[in-house]
């Protein structure tokens, strides 16, 4: 942990022998580190010193994505933000499975990701979202709503409709973040959102 702190703080962006040896912490020959506050401290590490569009930390990020510790989870999002292009087609690609998880946070994380990866995607990457609109956990929705506001162009009217449709959602949360999500999709004088 505190080496991996350390060479995050003291190593130069795209160091390569840095990353490698991070790559190889984090993910012993398929053996990922057991322990979780590690595996989150290698990640911010990778955050810190992975050049953009490596693909191997890459890669990992998407995998840590399913790890059972929000913590972990959090820390790969960050690697995403930090080394990915946007609308990398190939990052997308691998999101796919984890937006049909049976498990409710890994869901939730692979659209924080997408929210990243999918910024400026266009109709594709805003229907992912609103695909999980209809989710039956209230977390994977208001995270969906989280979402399509980062991928969504203000006026997008396929992923507003799906944002007014969450004014009926039966949690209060999601119809708060539905609100101000409408806000900032709909545009001036948008009657759709007014209504």
């Amino acid at each position: 942990g505190d080496a991996a702190r350390a060479l995050g703080s003291l190593a130069e962006r795209g160091d390569s022998t840095v990353v490698a040896y991070l790559c190889l912490r984090l993910d012993r020959e398929g053996e990922p580190e057991d322990d979780e506050e590690a595996r989150s401290e290698l990640l911010d590490a990778l955050a810190a010193v992975a050049p953009q569009g490596h693909r191997v930390c890459l890669g990992l990020a998407v995998a840590c994505l399913s790890d059972e510790s929000e913590g972990v989870r959090s820390s790969a999002v960050k690697v995403l933000e930090a080394v990915v292009e946007p609308v990398n087609s190939e990052v997308l690609t691998s999101l796919q499975p984890l937006l049909a998880s049976t498990e409710a946070f890994t869901r939730c994380a692979a659209l924080g990701a997408l929210a990243v990866v999918g910024a400026g995607g266009g109709a594709d990457v805003a229907a992912d979202c609103s695909r999980c609109f209809s989710d039956e956990d209230e977390g994977v929705r208001m995270a969906a709503v989280k979402a399509i506001v980062g991928v969504a162009s203000r006026g997008h009217e396929a992923s507003l409709a799906g944002v007014l449709e969450l004014f009926k959602d039966e949690d209060e949360d999601v119809r708060c973040a539905a609100a101000e999500a409408a806000g900032r999709l709909a545009c001036e004088g948008d009657s759709k959102a007014m209504a």
